[in-house]
C-alpha cells in the first residue's frame, strides 16, 4: 500500500492544479470497511478464533492548502469494529458464533497532495499518522472469570494513507470517492481498508 500511495503522489505532481492556495475544506465521508482479516489468541485456556467483519465507517475531515498542490489534512474517523469469533475452553465450553464490537475512534494528520483532473475535478493523496482513543480491552466472562480475547481495540498509533477523486459543482460544494488504508501494528489484526463517498465544502 505504501508503494501505491507514493506512486499516486508522483502522478499528482505532474497534473494541473486549481488556484487554491490559502483555501480550506471540510468533508463528511461515510463509507464501508471491508473484512479485516482473522487472528487466533489463547488466554489461560480460552481459545479465541476471530475474524473482522465488514462494517460502517465515517469520518469528518479538514484540510488547508499552503500552495495549489500541497496542503495539510486532519481527520476524525469512527469505525464500528465488528468481529465474529468462535470461543472454546475444552472440554467445558464452546460457542461458534460469538459476535462483539470494538468501536474505534481515530484522530490523524498529515500532508495532502492534489492534482487537477478535468475542469472541475481533483485527484488527491494523503499520508497520515494518527492515534486511536477511547478504546477498551477485549474480554469475555466465563463462570465469573474474565478472559482476554486479544488486542483489537486498545489506544495505539496508526499509520496510513488515502487516494481519492472529488468533483466540485461550484466554488463551494463537491462530491468525492476515497479509498483509505490504515495499519495498526500492535493489534491482533493490523490492516484496515475502506471505501468512502462523501461531500466537500470549500472555504
Amino acid at each position: 500500500m505504501k508503494k501505491v500511495i507514493i506512486a499516486g503522489i508522483l502522478v499528482l505532481a505532474g497534473l494541473g492544479v486549481f488556484a487554491q492556495a490559502g483555501t480550506g475544506y471540510v468533508a463528511v465521508l461515510p463509507g464501508y470497511q471491508f473484512n479485516t482479516g482473522s487472528y487466533t489468541y489463547n488466554y489461560q485456556g480460552l481459545m479465541t478464533k476471530a475474524k473482522g467483519e465488514g462494517n460502517f465507517v465515517t469520518s469528518l475531515d479538514f484540510g488547508y492548502f499552503f500552495t495549489d498542490k500541497i496542503g495539510i489534512h486532519a481527520g476524525y474517523m469512527y469505525d464500528k469494529g465488528d468481529y465474529k469469533a468462535s470461543l472454546s475452553y475444552p472440554p467445558f465450553f464452546y460457542t461458534p458464533d460469538y459476535k462483539f464490537s470494538r468501536q474505534v475512534n481515530l484522530f490523524e494528520v498529515g500532508p495532502e497532495f492534489v492534482g487537477q483532473a478535468g475542469q472541475n475535478g481533483q485527484i488527491y493523496g494523503q499520508i497520515n499518522v494518527g492515534y486511536t482513543f477511547g478504546g477498551s480491552d477485549t474480554k469475555f466472562y466465563l463462570n465469573g472469570h474474565r478472559y482476554d480475547m486479544g488486542n483489537v481495540g486498545s489506544n495505539e498509533w496508526a499509520f496510513g494513507g488515502a487516494l481519492g477523486y472529488r468533483y466540485f459543482f461550484n466554488s463551494s460544494v463537491g462530491l468525492g470517492l476515497q479509498a483509505t488504508y490504515h495499519h495498526i501494528d500492535k493489534w491482533e489484526v493490523n490492516d484496515f481498508w475502506d471505501a468512502r463517498l462523501g461531500i466537500w465544502f470549500k472555504f
